[in-house]
């Protein structure tokens, strides 16, 4: 078993000091949330993709992938009735396979509560064909891109929608598709 730890609980520090710091302590991994480099992931050069990956292995850490993936850029949702912000949101999850496959990153954890919520003009029938049709419409370049999405069941203070284990293991069903699984 190998030990990681997120970057955004190091609040303004700079890369750099967080993984000196974090290859002291004695891990192994850095899991990224993508909005503590830029609003946006297309904002993030490959010359700058570069630089956080040569960082992270100068100190022997592996970047275990991405989570909090749609934290930014505002206004996306997996889940929204409105067409074009869903297919925002997918073009923006291949923004961030791209992303993770550019850190030589192998998982995203797919969490985001708000951006998955059951919205108050649809059903949970609605949302699940709509979350299971974003997930079918990434999965090929996470496939190519050898990434695996990873599906979080949150509390229900925190989404209304995959609250537990069961409910993500019925998505992934649902899904079918073998770089989606559930999140350990």
């Amino acid at each position: 078993m190998k030990f990681g730890i997120c970057n955004e609980m190091f609040k303004d520090w700079e890369w750099k000091e967080i993984v000196d710091y974090v290859a002291k302590l004695g891990y192994e991994g850095v899991e990224i949330a993508p909005f503590t480099f830029a609003e946006n992931v297309n904002e993030i050069s490959a010359t700058k993709r570069a630089e956080i990956l040569a960082l992270a292995e100068q100190n022997n850490l592996e970047i275990i992938g991405l989570h909090w993936l749609l934290a930014s850029p505002k206004g996306l949702s997996i889940s929204s009735p409105d067409k074009d912000i869903r297919k925002k949101t997918t073009k923006y999850l291949k923004d961030l396979i791209i992303f993770c496959a550019d850190l030589n990153g192998k998982l995203m954890v797919f969490g985001s509560p708000k951006q998955r919520d059951i919205f108050a003009s649809s059903t949970k029938e609605d949302t699940c064909n709509y979350v299971r049709d974003g997930f079918l419409k990434i999965l090929p370049l996470a496939e190519e891109k050898n990434v695996t999405i990873a599906l979080e069941p949150l509390t229900k203070k925190e989404t209304n929608f995959i609250t537990t284990a069961e409910d993500a293991l019925k998505m992934i069903k649902e899904v079918n598709h073998s770089n989606f699984k559930p999140h350990r």
